[in-house]
């Protein structure tokens, strides 16, 4: 877990400031409250500071939106099934679900020409997004992998 909430802060913070103008209405300040659950649930699990991860370029805030957004749809099914297995959530876990401001947003994304200039760049963005999500995974499992180490040698110690 401490390596999911490491690579996801490290993310959400690339995007955040790459992110080319103000988020939507839909979006509001998810990616925000994303970023401070996140940095506060690597907080209490004794992470040391992150780097931060430029992004190659300004990515347009529809995609940013969009990459927020439904992580935090992803998210909602991630709680559920944790719960389900009886683990504890971090607090990223237990942010409000994205449900009508996903639905809104995806209709905000409907209404751009899918033959514009706008609806290439918004794609394009969002796989730079993704990009930065596995750059980010990467940078974390650097990271984390000796923690996660260490925590295994002292549970089969013990």
């Amino acid at each position: 877990m401490q390596w999911f909430l490491a690579a996801q802060l490290i993310a959400c913070r690339a995007m955040d400031a790459a992110r080319a103008g103000d988020p939507t209405p839909e979006e509001g300040e998810a990616l925000a409250e994303m970023i401070a659950a996140l940095d506060a649930d690597c907080r209490s699990r004794g992470q040391a500071p992150l780097p931060d991860l430029p992004a190659s370029r300004p990515l347009d805030t529809l995609a940013v939106g969009y990459l927020t957004l439904g992580s935090r749809a992803g998210t909602t099914l991630l709680a559920r099934r944790a719960t389900e297995a009886g683990c504890p959530l971090p607090r990223a876990f237990e942010l409000p679900p994205a449900g009508r401001a996903w639905r809104d947003f995806r209709a905000r994304l409907d209404r751009v020409d899918p033959t514009s200039h706008r609806a290439q760049r918004i794609v394009q963005d969002a796989r730079a997004g993704f990009d930065l999500h596995r750059a980010a995974a990467a940078l974390a499992w650097t990271m984390t992998r000796d923690d996660a180490h260490d925590d295994f040698l002292r549970q089969s110690e013990g």
